[in-house]
């Protein structure tokens, strides 16, 4: 369009260039009201390009937050998984540990389980081959409906591909319409004639067409609201229904799993540990699948905006184009007087700003709408990760369910249609909600249809009003009359009952929206509501089955208290026979503390006889009579009589006796 457009304007440089020369001498303050109008006009397609691309980067940042939070939550749920695993590993250890409780005695349990062990081996065979196949039949199922998937996203992608070149070759037309337009101008603008107020009352019959064509365009805003409306409700009673499946189906699988915890079995282990890993592998590539399709929805949503945003500059290429076609209009009409000047200019203010206005409420509808769409987006979104996470809560309690089945009887075949009865209901499940997504695809292409219906009608309405304006305006400005002032009067009236009534207009609107999204509160809070409630009922059932466990955790704490009892009891006894030890010790310690006691008194009785003999000797000789030694002392002098003593004697550090040196252990006379 673009090429088209420079080799069109090529052969009219000359009379723009013209244009521009006369419109800067004579026009600056049009000049200045469509600068003004250009700039502003500019900041709104730059803000709403800018509100593009922050709504891209905020979905964008939506998407990769969703994309980690599924990324989060896959991690968190593989940590969970293996904290779960982990968990029922240590539950399987404290349940083998509770179940003798069950039974009076667990070693007749014990001998009972390794009787049952191999007239279940091959029921287990058998079971273990059934479900590889079941399992791939649902492999292959989810397959298929893959497949199914990635046609209909190409089917869609195909379509807007189609409507796209469709709006190619409509603005192309447009286009073409425009350039005859103008060459009609060229021709047209010879003469003015001289009846003004035939184009004052077609100007009037316009106005009032561009009114009933803002009418229209309301009524219809309003019929697309209803029917988004309607087709909420028909979601939300859906989704009540769905819930309302979902409730039912727990409370059946709750009844049979009441009916089901009478017997348990061991060897269910083998089995627990496959299903889980194929449970995981399951919901893995569902995950696999939920990722892949955001992207997709997130890569057709990009594809919308990039093609909005061309429509917008093409729009704006539009726009401009009139801006230009009519500055040389001005430029023709320079024979017009200055009153009829100023006041076209002042009217093309007016219907300027009008139009700006126009299109400002226009682009903050279509910024509700967005944000109502977010947020039902969001809604969505927070009530996917409820209904995950109430599956998950399903998928805990059918694990749960699983790991607490008492045995495997003769009655196991049973157990084993009901399971997979459960995982036919689970099928069915995602079957639903794949139908669902359809449904939703589905509906948000006819939304995008309709608005690019509408869209259409409302480009090709504003093309014939431009076109039907031109072309009456070309013929019917021939002169400018004294009755001017009076339509003047009556057409700024005119124009502010218009503005007005888009006032009056927006505020219905806004309190629609604001009804609407009421609405949609209100039946986001019953919604939660309902939620709260299925998940109080969780919670009781919850409640109750702990019970349950907590009845069998206490038989086995009775069983550990008296397990402990008894060791505690073997404990007392080596305890006493460690009190008695420590005793026997502590006495024969202390009949060695009782004969030190009583040596260091001896010696210390014998030391203080020593020195009172010492202090007696001036009157008392000493005589040491050893078997090899006669040493006679006789002296007067104590000092002496002691020192003559240390050098040829010392005390026995046994019994506190004197000696001579030379002997051991010596027969000691006085």
């Amino acid at each position: 369009m673009w090429i088209y457009q420079q080799k069109t304007l090529s052969s009219l440089q000359s009379s723009f260039v013209m244009m521009w020369i006369y419109q800067q001498k004579t026009l600056s303050s049009l000049q200045s009201s469509f600068v003004m109008m250009w700039i502003y006009q500019q900041k709104t397609l730059s803000s709403l390009q800018s509100s593009f691309v922050m709504m891209w980067i905020y979905q964008q940042k939506t998407l990769s937050s969703l994309q980690s939070s599924f990324v989060m939550m896959w991690i968190y749920q593989q940590k969970t998984l293996s904290s779960l695993q982990s968990s029922f590993v240590m539950m399987w250890i404290y349940q083998q540990k509770t179940l003798s409780s069950l039974q009076s005695s667990f070693v007749m349990m014990w001998i009972y389980q390794q009787k049952t062990l191999s007239s279940l081996q091959s029921s287990f065979v058998m079971m273990w081959i059934y479900q590889q196949k079941t399992l791939s039949s649902l492999q292959s199922s989810f397959v298929m409906m893959w497949i199914y998937q990635q046609k209909t996203l190409s089917s869609l992608q195909s379509s807007f591909v189609m409507m796209w070149i469709y709006q190619q070759k409509t603005l192309s037309s447009l286009q073409s319409s425009f350039v005859m337009m103008w060459i009609y101008q060229q021709k047209t603008l010879s003469s003015l004639q001289s009846s003004f107020v035939m184009m004052w009352i077609y100007q009037q019959k316009t106005l009032s067409s561009l009114q009933s064509s803002f009418v229209m365009m309301w009524i219809y805003q309003q019929k697309t609201l209803s029917s988004l409306q309607s087709s909420f409700v028909m979601m939300w009673i859906y989704q009540q229904k769905t819930l309302s499946s979902l409730q039912s189906s727990f409370v059946m699988m709750w009844i049979y799993q009441q009916k089901t915890l009478s017997s348990l079995q061991s060897s269910f282990v083998m089995m627990w540990i496959y299903q889980q890993k194929t449970l995981s592998s399951l919901q893995s590539s569902f995950v696999m699948m939920w990722i892949y399709q955001q992207k997709t929805l997130s890569s057709l949503q990009s594809s919308f905006v990039m093609m909005w945003i061309y429509q917008q500059k093409t729009l704006s290429s539009l726009q401009s184009s009139f801006v230009m076609m009519w500055i040389y209009q001005q430029k023709t009409l320079s024979s017009l007087q200055s009153s009829f000047v100023m006041m076209w200019i002042y009217q093309q203010k007016t219907l300027s700003s009008l139009q700006s206005s126009f299109v400002m409420m226009w682009i903050y509808q279509q910024k509700t709408l967005s944000s109502l769409q977010s947020s039902f987006v969001m809604m969505w979104i927070y009530q996917q990760k409820t209904l995950s996470s109430l599956q998950s809560s399903f998928v805990m309690m059918w694990i749960y369910q699983q790991k607490t089945l008492s045995s495997l009887q003769s009655s196991f075949v049973m157990m084993w249609i009901y399971q997979q009865k459960t995982l036919s209901s689970l099928q069915s499940s995602f079957v639903m909600m794949w139908i669902y997504q359809q449904k939703t695809l589905s509906s948000l292409q006819s939304s995008f249809v309709m608005m690019w219906i509408y869209q259409q009608k409302t480009l090709s309405s504003l093309q014939s009003s431009f076109v039907m304006m031109w072309i009456y305006q070309q013929k019917t400005l021939s002169s400018l009359q004294s009755s001017f002032v009076m339509m003047w009067i009556y057409q700024q009236k005119t124009l502010s009952s218009l503005q007005s009534s888009f006032v009056m207009m927006w505020i219905y609107q806004q309190k629609t929206l604001s009804s609407l999204q009421s609405s949609f509160v209100m039946m986001w809070i019953y919604q939660q509501k309902t939620l709260s409630s299925l998940q109080s009922s969780f919670v009781m059932m919850w409640i109750y089955q702990q019970k349950t466990l907590s009845s069998l955790q206490s038989s086995f704490v009775m069983m550990w208290i008296y397990q402990q009892k008894t060791l505690s009891s073997l404990q007392s006894s080596f305890v006493m026979m460690w009190i008695y030890q420590q005793k026997t010790l502590s006495s024969l310690q202390s009949s060695f503390v009782m004969m030190w006691i009583y040596q260091q008194k001896t010696l210390s009785s014998l030391q203080s006889s020593f020195s009172a003999g010492l202090v007696q000797s001036r009157s008392m000789p000493f005589t040491f009579a050893p078997k090899n030694l006669a040493l006679v002392l006789s002296t007067t002098n104590s000092t002496e009589a002691f020192t003559s003593i240390g050098s040829h004697c010392h005390m026995c550090s046994l019994t506190g006796l004197v000696h001579p040196i030379s002997q051991t252990c010596p027969q000691i006379t006085q």
